[in-house]
Parts: C-alpha cells; structure tokens; sequence
C-alpha cells in the first residue's frame, strides 16, 4: 500500500515480469517418468500414459472416455466450491473419469474422498501432494480443470498446455 502514486509517475519505466514454466522439467518428449515419450508431432506416446494412469489409479474407463484432471489446492479461491456444486451431477450424465491431486480444505477432502467412493472406477481423488504423480496426471489426463475465481499467470494451465492437456478454465 502507498506505492500507487510512485507506481502511475513511472509506469514507462516498469514491466511485468510474468510467471512461466521450465520447459526442460515439463517436457513430455524427455520426461522420464512418464509411461512413454511424446511431443506435440508424434502424440502417439499419450495413450500409452493415459493406459498407465488409469492402472495407476484404477479408473476402469474405455479407451475413449475423456479424463479431466484438477492438480489443485481445494479451497474457494481455486474455485473447489463450483466443483463441490456440479460433480455427482457430471459424473451421473457424462461418460467421464475424474482425477483430483491436491489438498485443501477439509471440507473438500472429505467431499472428494466420499465422491471417491461414489465414483468407483471412474474418479480418483489423491489427497496429498506428489510431484512425480502430477507429472503423470497431466501426461495421461485429457482436460485440466482450473475453475479459479482469479488467477493471476497459473502454472497448472502452463504444464497441462506443454502436455497437450487441454485447459478449461
């Protein structure tokens, strides 16, 4: 607070510096602990993290079933609350699997982990942190979650992007 007037005076002589992602650790092409290597010119490797993913957390899904993944901290500010809302309703009426990897408020742990157990074979909910499994998750996921309220430069869109991961936000 009070930096405003300073800030206004030397704008011209300000830039941003925006958020980013190391492309050498988030490269699926040379990601070794992914099931299989691919790149955005030969996506054939996908399926086969995709298969891995689905024995790794025992998502019993067709091969064509879309998986949309959130790699989040629950709370309200990451929009968990909209999740909350719609979740039994979308996995009532849609041919999905969801996978979840984060933690957060307890509320939503104890929400997910109950939807866990509604969803057999179709949603998994990993409560906890696991950088190596988050590297799987956006390998083998087709859709990233990211209802946030606001987000300033999110990584997760970044890596899910880098791993043909489609972000809905």
């Amino acid at each position: 607070e009070g930096l405003e007037g300073i800030l206004n005076a030397r704008q011209h002589q300000l830039s941003g510096i925006l958020n980013g992602i190391d492309t050498a650790v988030f490269d699926p092409a040379h990601d070794g602990g992914i099931a299989a290597p691919y790149s955005a010119d030969d996506l054939s490797g996908k399926a086969a993290c995709r298969a891995a993913l689905c024995r790794e957390l025992g998502l019993e899904i067709g091969a064509h079933t879309p998986i949309v993944a959130m790699v989040t901290r629950m709370t309200p500010q990451k929009g968990f609350d909209l999740v909350q809302c719609v979740l039994d309703e979308l996995m009532d009426s849609e041919d999905m699997a969801f996978v979840l990897l984060g933690t957060g408020n307890a509320e939503y742990e104890d929400f997910m982990r109950s939807a866990e157990w509604r969803h057999k074979g179709r949603l998994c909910a990993y409560i906890g942190y696991d950088e190596a499994l988050s590297h799987r998750v956006y390998a083998g996921s087709d859709f990233l979650l990211m209802p946030s309220s606001f987000e300033p430069c999110g990584l997760s869109q970044m890596i899910a992007m880098r791993y043909g991961t489609l972000p809905i936000v």
